[in-house]
């Protein structure tokens, strides 16, 4: 259970608990912003090593850290963040008030309001040229069935020197899988054995896509044209620590 979803009490118990198993460490997370007690609450570090306070993640922690490196006055620019549902997001939203976000719901119109948000489809934005200064996307480009279309619409949106900064698992030792595509009739086809990550709408699972590989840096360069960095570092004083937490920070130049 995420720690963030217990209470005061409660709390103390797992920091206690986990003490004793030597699973805590002391650090400052960059997305609460706060001096704070890192938890290993599970198995797998990507997602487990929990904030105390905010209950984020290392990838979303890593995330914060590259927003401030690279874009150190974020929180007054104009930013949009697709499928939000973190802590990261929460924070982004509550500190910059030129945030505004977007999820992907079926038989829903792109560009309309469903109770409360809005809907739009990554591979076909309806925003207009050079509408925002920052676009985020966290855990969501393994889940695009055409994420060629979505890089270039992403890159579209984005003002001249503006950011995509986001996500997504990425295997640099083997070769990019593709596990599912839609067919002709947009029935979607499994290549591989379905896998599903976590969805915060809809029936709370969405169906992995791609597994990248190697050759991913090259096709986001292919396809935003854009000059794109990977960032990562593994400190524990930060609560960073684990595989995959690679953040891509793409500019467009031109």
């Amino acid at each position: 259970m995420k720690l963030n979803r217990w209470g005061y009490s409660g709390k103390i118990y797992l920091l206690a608990t986990h003490f004793l198993k030597g699973k805590v460490n002391i650090g400052r997370c960059s997305v609460c912003d706060r001096n704070t007690f890192f938890i290993l609450n599970g198995n797998y570090d990507r997602d487990n090593y929990e904030c105390l306070r905010c209950g984020s993640m290392p990838r979303q922690r890593m995330l914060m850290l590259s927003l401030n490196k690279f874009i150190p006055n974020w929180k007054t620019k104009v930013i949009h963040e697709t499928s939000p549902g973190s802590s990261s997001s929460y924070y982004i939203a509550k500190n910059c008030s030129l945030y505004t976000s977007s999820q992907y719901f079926l038989n829903v119109q792109p560009g309309d309001i469903y109770h409360g948000t809005r809907c739009e489809n990554l591979e076909k934005l309806t925003f207009g040229k050079q509408t925002f200064d920052i676009f985020i996307s966290q855990e969501v480009m393994e889940h695009v069935f055409h994420p060629d279309l979505a890089l270039a619409e992403i890159t579209r949106v984005l003002k001249i020197g503006g950011y995509h900064v986001f996500t997504t698992p990425y295997r640099n030792w083997t070769k990019t899988v593709q596990r599912a595509k839609l067919d002709l009739k947009g029935e979607v086809v499994h290549l591989e054995s379905p896998e599903y990550h976590g969805n915060p709408v809809g029936n709370g699972k969405s169906l992995v896509t791609f597994d990248w590989g190697y050759n991913f840096l090259e096709y986001v360069k292919k396809y935003s044209k854009m000059d794109v960095q990977i960032y990562s570092i593994i400190d524990e004083n930060l609560g960073l620590r684990g595989e995959l937490l690679e953040v891509f920070v793409c500019r467009k130049l031109k």
